[in-house]
This record gives structure tokens, sequence and C-alpha cells, in this order.
């Protein structure tokens, strides 16, 4: 079965998941060229749906596409009609279009009265069966792109933590690797992850819990392999085995639940079981199969 991935705005998630699938990437540009026969289509968001690139994809045998959440709030800016005939003209052409969740899917219908499929996204990393023991020092880890998307990370409002709880060692990573600028070198509970995460099982061993707070979201990663690894996950969009916090949250508030969370014992057992069984790359790959050949 040939199936390729793509996506305009999230290349490296799409890239990823052709890497699990052992499918190909296409950069999207170059998918309107894509001509070779009985190709299936993979689309990592419907990222800037009014783009003229969706009206050259038709020549595809079948079209999966999975939203994302920037791409929601682009579809909210168009014109009803516009969205409607771009949803019936997809369908016509054999797109599926699939979510991460049973909230997003219910998300989706709600708004715009359409029927999605269900497709629960891997991990690229393993994860050993039995998590391992929690670190004996309380930690925090945070996804913070060294980038200008800080800010839609939650950057302000997690620094503003990080300073608070001095004694709470808080480690940065990207997948391109975090470097510490000059005012964040003073602030020594604050460890810079300069290289790339390969392996996130061996990092996550030294963490405790993860914090995400974001502009707007899915279903987060970070928070998927967390609980994989059977550690505690703050997020501020709702996950099944994830602490909930608000879309805006209280400096304070937060505070208080991390406090809350270092007094449990033990790991996220619970957490790890629904992933492993949901998240796997078999599972995955069995899921886009039946859907193509539905």
């Amino acid at each position: 079965m040939n199936i390729v991935f793509s996506s305009i705005s999230a290349p490296f998630f799409a890239e990823y998941l052709a890497v699990v699938a052992k499918k190909k990437y296409v950069k999207w540009q170059s998918v309107p060229s894509y001509k070779k026969i009985n190709t299936y289509l993979f689309l990592v968001g419907l990222y800037f749906p009014e783009h003229e690139f969706y009206n050259r994809i038709s020549h595809f045998k079948k079209i999966i596409i999975i939203f994302a959440g920037s791409d929601i709030l682009r579809l909210n800016k168009m014109k009803k009609n516009n969205r409607n005939n771009l949803f019936n003209r997809l369908k016509r052409e054999g797109t599926i279009f699939a979510t991460e969740s049973i909230e997003i899917k219910n998300r989706i219908k709600n708004i715009y009265d359409l029927d999605t499929k269900i497709i629960n996204l891997p991990s690229k990393h393993i994860f050993p069966s039995e998590p391992r023991p929690m670190p004996v020092k309380f930690s925090m880890g945070c996804y913070m792109p060294d980038t200008s998307k800080k800010t839609f990370y939650g950057y302000n409002i997690i620094i503003e933590i990080v300073k608070k709880l001095k004694e709470i060692d808080f480690y940065f990573y990207s997948h391109k690797g975090y470097s510490s600028n000059k005012e964040e070198k003073l602030i020594k509970n604050m460890k810079c992850i300069k290289e790339p995460v390969f392996d996130m099982d061996g990092f996550l061993k030294n963490i405790s819990c993860g914090l995400r707070i974001t502009d707007h979201d899915t279903y987060a990663m970070s928070a998927i392999e967390y609980n994989m690894a059977g550690r505690w996950f703050i997020n501020n969009y709702p996950m099944p085995y994830c602490d909930k916090i608000d879309h805006e949250p209280k400096v304070e508030d937060v505070i208080n639940l991390i406090r809350e969370i270092e007094k449990r014992d033990g790991c996220n057992i619970d957490g790890k079981k629904l992933y492993d069984e949901n998240h796997s790359w078999e599972k995955f790959n069995k899921t886009i199969k039946k859907l193509i050949r539905e």
C-alpha cells in the first residue's frame, strides 16, 4: 500500500509519522506533482484551507486529513458556504477527515456538523512495559521551542512559575534543543537541554511531571509521551489522565497543582496503560490501513 505523508505547517510531525508507518514523506509543495499510480495521501492538518493546494490533490486514490489545532481556527475565519464547499469537494474526491480523540471529534461535529474518524497518533519513542521509578527529586519538564513561538507555549506564565518554585528543577527542551539566554542563565533551577531529545524514555526518567500551557491545542504529543512513561502531566486542554488547568491559568493555581502532584506516590500507572494501548505504532498503522480499505 503506497501512502505518502505531508503537511503544510507541521512537516516535522508528518515526517515522523511517515517514519513510524515506514512510508514516504513528501514536502507539501511537491505533493500536487506526485503522480505515482494508486497512491494514498495522509495530510497532517487542514492548514490554510483556502489555498489552491487543495484543488490540486484530487489525483490521489484516497486522502486522509487529520485536524490540528490552528487549522480549526483558520476554518472558523472562512465563510460558511466556502467552508462547506471545501468539505464537500474533498469528500467527493475520496477524503477521510480524522481527529485525534473523541473530544476533538465531538468538537468538530458541533462546530461544522462534520463527521470524522479517530486516529490515535503514536509517539516515535519506545517506552518499556513498566514505567521507570520516579526520580528521587521532584522535577518538571516543559516542551518549549527556542523560537518566536515561546508565547504560544505559555512561556511568560511558565517562567514566573519557575522563578517562584526555586526548589524544583524545570527542564526546558524542544525538538531542536533549547539554549538559555542571559536572563535565563541566572535562574538556577531552569535547566536548558541544548541538544534534541532523541531518547524520550531516558530523558523522562529524571522528570516527575510535565507542564503545557498553549494558546490552542488538540492532543499534545508531549502529554501522550509523559503518560506512556508513567509520568504526570499538567495541561490547559482536556486529555485523559492529565491534570487540567484553566485555558489562561493563574500562576498561583498552577503552583498549587504542582504542590499537590508533588505529594503523590508512585507513577501514573492508569495513564500509562491507556496510552500504551491507544498510541502504539501497531495500532496507528492498522487504523490507517482499515480507513483506506473502507
